[in-house]
């Protein structure tokens, strides 16, 4: 059974679910949205006797490029601001809540964001062509999600 937003991939098994970012058009570059429906798959599989572990990986041939900066820079105020602030908050404070094992699988390069969630992973597994990069400095970011 497999539950589609329209970035994100929810899809339960036998004993184990998968999350998959699926915004490959845009290398599965994080937007609020995203953020807000990882959050609530990642409650639904914390609640759902039936799901053991959790994988979480990406769709095409990134696993994440990181946080969407056009979204960012197009945010109409600090309200929208904050209102996304606050849907990556609740999704790093669930990721490191989450009850169940985590496991990450790195299907390509991980950037920014989808670098620093990693550790808040139990495990992660990576492709042989999966790379990592946290520009953060070099675009006058602050690192986020405990890293």
């Amino acid at each position: 059974m497999a539950h589609l937003t329209r970035f994100i991939i929810y899809e339960k098994l036998d004993g184990y679910a998968i999350l998959r970012l699926a915004r490959p058009e845009r290398k599965n570059a994080f937007v609020q949205e995203m953020y807000g429906a990882l959050s609530v798959y990642l409650k639904q599989a914390a609640h759902d006797d039936e799901v053991k572990v959790l994988v979480f990986t990406g769709t095409g041939e990134y696993f994440s490029s990181g946080a969407d900066l056009i979204e960012r820079d197009n945010l109409p105020n600090a309200e929208a601001q904050k209102k996304k602030s606050n849907y990556f908050r609740e999704f790093v404070e669930t990721m490191v809540k989450f009850p169940k094992p985590l496991i990450a699988a790195v299907n390509g390069p991980a950037i920014g964001i989808g670098v620093t969630c990693l550790p808040l992973c139990d495990v992660v597994y990576a492709a042989e062509n999966a790379t990592f990069m946290t520009p953060f400095t070099r675009i006058a970011i602050v690192p986020e999600a405990c890293s």
